[in-house]
C-alpha cells in the first residue's frame, strides 16, 4: 500500500495529522480495489470500517421501495463513504456500488474514533466534511421539490461536469434511469429532456458521452429550474 502520508489525494482533516498520529492510522488503514460494479460496503453490514475513496467513482445508494436502489449520491475521489453511518449507529444505512474501478481506503473504526478524542483539529474537521454533506443533501431535496424537471437534468449535468469530472466532455457509468432516481423523476423523463438539449445545441450526448456545448444556458436553465 502506498504511504497515507505521501498521498496526494486526501481531505483536509488528515493534513492536521502529527507524524505519530498519521503513523498510527496507517496501521489502521487497509487498501482494498474494486472493479466497475462491484458491491463497495453493504446496507445492513457492520460499520467496523470508515471508507475512504481514494481512486475511481461511486454511486452511494440507498434501498427504496420494490428493492430498488436509490441514488443518492455520486462519489469523487477524497470522498468519505458514508462516514455519517460510522457514528450514527452499528449498522450502514447505504450501499455504494463503483461506478469506474475503483480503490478504496478501509480505515479501522477504533483508529479513526481514537484520532477523533486525541486530536481536536482533525474532529473539526471531519464535523466540518460532515455539516457540508448535510447541506449539499438539504439544497438537492430542496431543488427537486421546487425545479421543473428541465432545471434539475440541467442541475445534474452541471454538477457532475463541475463537481465531479471537472471538464465540460465526461463519459458517465449511469443508464438515464438511474440518473432519473438522482433528481426524482423517470427515465422516459430524463431522456426527454436530454432530447431537447441536444435539438438546441446545449449539449451533445453519445452513448455515454455527454458533451456541455452551451454552458451558459444550461446554468442558467439549472438555476431557473
Amino acid at each position: 500500500m502506498d504511504s497515507c502520508r505521501n498521498c496526494h489525494i486526501h481531505s483536509e482533516a488528515y493534513g492536521v495529522l502529527k507524524p505519530p498520529e498519521m503513523e498510527q492510522f496507517e496501521k489502521g488503514c487497509t487498501q482494498v480495489h474494486f472493479e466497475k460494479r462491484d458491491k463497495v460496503t453493504t446496507e445492513g453490514v457492520p460499520t467496523s470500517h470508515v471508507l475512504y475513496l481514494k481512486k475511481g467513482l461511486l454511486k452511494f445508494c440507498l434501498k427504496g421501495s420494490g428493492g430498488k436502489d436509490l441514488i443518492l449520491q455520486i462519489m469523487s475521489p477524497g470522498s468519505f463513504v458514508g462516514l455519517h453511518d460510522v457514528f450514527a449507529g452499528k449498522v450502514r444505512y447505504c450501499s455504494a456500488i463503483a461506478l469506474t474501478n475503483a480503490t478504496v481506503c478501509f480505515i479501522s473504526h477504533d483508529v479513526f474514533t481514537m484520532l477523533i478524542r486525541n486530536n481536536g483539529d482533525f474532529a473539526l474537521e471531519i464535523l466540518k466534511y460532515i455539516s457540508l454533506e448535510e447541506i449539499k443533501y438539504f439544497v438537492r431535496f430542496l431543488n427537486m421539490q421546487e425545479k421543473q424537471v428541465n432545471g434539475r437534468v440541467a442541475e445534474m449535468i452541471v454538477y457532475l461536469a463541475d463537481e465531479i469530472f471537472h471538464t465540460n466532455r465526461f463519459t458517465i457509468a449511469l443508464t438515464q434511469s438511474e440518473m432519473g432516481t438522482m433528481i426524482g423523476t423517470t427515465r422516459e423523463s430524463v431522456s426527454r429532456v436530454i432530447k431537447e438539449f441536444r435539438d438546441d445545441g446545449i449539449l451533445s450526448w453519445h452513448h455515454q458521452t455527454i458533451e456541455i456545448l452551451n454552458k451558459d444556458l444550461l446554468v442558467k436553465i439549472s438555476k431557473a429550474g
